[in-house]
């Protein structure tokens, strides 16, 4: 995609994200950010529709930043094009997420169209140094290699993309072809749902345990000082485990009963 097609992209996502909620963070209003007061390091999601990004910020708390970026749904078909363009537009999301952002992102995550757009992205954001915790996808498995641990989340009416050859590869050779560390989960939801407040509460809680399995999530000092009065409550001085940062030790842990 040379610049003037990558401007032709840019000006349609800019007309279809205009009133998405959220602050801008680039010229075309196609990145935003919810949540933008939090004070944890931000999870970056790649999006399909409108109404998608209000109700995973919401479940996810309001001291997670949430950057939203949107995939090439309603654009373009499907096609092989369509896959060159998406990342071509996800290598202009990791250039401006990179001038933007801090250091540390805790997780890059996208559902469907948006899945590979997001580990391109969380690839680019690597190659341009910053610490980036996981990964994880929606109803996809896209055929990208990426080095972080990546949690694959499905529907219950989930199938099998065919590849451009019409033949439906094996998923676990897939995985194993493009993906050095991965996890599955189930979402009890069909395709497109697991944003309805009735279940987006699921998916917001399987990125919360996979985050902290890989020792990417990292706590505010104010839900750490909340556990540590909780447990002063029930007579145990502090008690809160190692408080782990892709393997850095931040607090060491302390456990010490009342004398």
């Amino acid at each position: 995609m040379n610049e003037a097609a990558l401007h032709k992209t840019l000006k349609s996502l800019s007309k279809l994200t205009r009133h998405w909620p959220g602050e801008p963070l680039d010229d075309h209003g196609v990145i935003r950010i919810l949540n933008a007061e939090g004070d944890r390091p931000p999870i970056v999601w790649v999006f399909n529709a409108a109404h998608e990004p209000r109700q995973l910020a919401h479940a996810l708390g309001k001291d997670q930043p949430l950057v939203i970026l949107r995939s090439l749904n309603q654009i373009q078909r499907a096609s092989s094009d369509r896959y060159d363009s998406a990342e071509h537009l996800a290598a202009y999301y990791a250039n401006q997420l990179a001038q933007t952002l801090p250091n540390n992102v805790q997780l890059v995550a996208g559902n469907c169209q948006g899945a590979p757009i997001a580990l391109w992205i969380a690839n680019g954001l690597l190659e341009r140094g910053h610490d980036v915790g996981c990964a994880a996808v929606v109803d996809a498995r896209p055929w990208v290699e990426v080095q972080l641990p990546l949690l694959l989340n499905f529907g219950i009416d989930w199938k099998e993309d065919a590849s451009f050859g019409g033949n439906t590869p094996d998923p676990l050779e897939v995985n194993a072809r493009f993906y050095a560390n991965w996890e599955q989960a189930r979402l009890h939801c069909t395709h497109g749902q697991y944003f309805d407040p009735g279940h987006v509460d699921q998916l917001a809680n399987n990125l919360r345990r996979f985050m902290r399995q890989e020792g990417c999530w990292q706590e505010t000092l104010q839900s750490r000082l909340a556990r540590t009065l909780r447990t002063k409550a029930k007579g145990v001085f502090h008690r809160t485990g190692a408080f782990r940062v892709r393997d850095k030790i931040l607090a060491l842990s302390k456990s010490h009963l009342p004398d």
